[in-house]
């Protein structure tokens, strides 16, 4: 399993943990999402067939883009 650990500078509020949580959850293979909405950061866990690629294209067409840990 991989994981890291990404700062999503737009992280606003509680809507902003539930879309992500919620939406990254929807790749098949993307194992756990935990948001931090104190340090906005956001910890990604994912297995096979999910990629950091897919994760990463999601985040921005979610519209949080953000910054690798």
């Amino acid at each position: 399993m991989s994981k890291k650990i990404v700062h999503i500078p737009g992280i606003r509020g509680h809507y902003s943990i539930l879309t992500l949580r919620e939406e990254l959850c929807k790749l098949e293979g993307v194992e756990d999402v935990k948001v931090d909405i104190t340090t906005r950061e956001a910890r990604i866990s994912w297995k096979d067939p999910a990629t950091w690629e897919d994760i990463t294209t999601r985040l921005v067409e979610l519209g949080f883009p953000h910054n690798s840990s």
